[in-house]
């Protein structure tokens, strides 16, 4: 298994982040925003560790899905 270094853990603690504020955030239920994080430009760009390159925070990563995706509330009402 490999080993994550500082910039890997960075990474997962940003990513971890991003996820726990959506909850409260995201006008959309975890699963949409889960699924619309997973296909996104960012979520390559934390994959390939340019991310690291720019300041970002969690809260970036949330507007950078909505710009990419487009604001919804789709799957946050349950009937």
């Amino acid at each position: 298994m490999k080993k994550i270094d500082k910039d890997g853990l960075l990474l997962c603690e940003l990513q971890a982040a991003a996820f726990e504020n959506s909850i409260d955030k995201m006008d959309s239920s975890s699963e949409i925003f889960s699924r619309r994080f997973m296909r996104s430009k960012i979520a390559k760009s934390l994959d390939n560790e340019s991310v690291l390159e720019r300041n970002i925070q969690a809260s970036d990563i949330l507007q950078l899905v909505d710009e990419e995706y487009g604001a919804t509330d789709y799957g946050s009402i349950k009937l």
